[in-house]
């Protein structure tokens, strides 16, 4: 349906955008993603807040949408919007409210399905394009392609904007390759990293939604 894929859209895009945030080490764009990785794989516990302009032709998110994130290794809390998902490492709550009302699925997510939320694996597949854009706003700026970045009939394409001298990333966009008016902007605020936070942060507190209807797809 239409609201699973944008959840998977949203889902992949964000966790990209965590990956990718952080500083790099080289200068070239197979490096910039390399270095990337191997420092995600040391960092944990990471925040921030989320600026995001939907474009795409679900139109679920209007302009300066603001949003949130919560991350540690594998785990992950997203809130944008209408959209709020749960994953500690083993259970996936997601929940919407496009209806008019909440729904909270829980799923349980089997290894290569997990490997999807996780963005280290992400960035160590085979077969990634990397490509260097025109400077936008005295910012440096990448695109990464790939076969396996396929969500429905979406190509997923990501143009990243980054600070040259901090490798911060500002900006990021994921966009249809094929179709590229098609798009969600996400400006990254607040970033921060080392942040305490535990398992339970990242498991869905249903007693907080006595209304929703929970589907258990476990």
């Amino acid at each position: 349906t239409d609201n699973i894929m944008k959840n998977r859209f949203l889902t992949l895009l964000l966790l990209l955008i965590v990956t990718i945030s952080m500083q790099a080490q080289q200068t070239t764009p197979n490096a910039v993603l390399k270095s990337i990785a191997e420092k995600l794989e040391k960092d944990c516990c990471i925040t921030a807040d989320l600026i995001l302009t939907d474009n795409t032709s679900y139109a679920v998110l209007g302009n300066n949408t603001k949003g949130s994130l919560k991350i540690s290794k594998e785990c992950f809390v997203i809130d944008v919007a209408l959209f709020r998902l749960w994953f500690d490492g083993t259970t996936l709550w997601t929940m919407n409210t496009m209806n008019g009302y909440e729904e909270i699925y829980v799923t349980s997510p089997d290894k290569e399905e997990a490997a999807l939320f996780n963005p280290i694996n992400i960035f160590k597949q085979p077969g990634l394009t990397v490509t260097t854009n025109a400077d936008k706003d005295g910012l440096k700026s990448i695109s990464v392609t790939s076969q396996q970045l396929v969500i429905g009939d979406i190509n997923l394409q990501l143009e990243i904007l980054y600070n040259p001298t901090t490798y911060r990333i500002e900006k990021i966009t994921g966009m249809d390759r094929f179709n590229q008016s098609q798009n969600i902007a996400i400006a990254i605020k607040n970033y921060k990293s080392g942040i305490e936070l535990n398992k339970e942060t990242f498991q869905c507190p249903v007693s907080n939604y006595p209304d929703a209807e929970i589907v258990d797809m476990r």
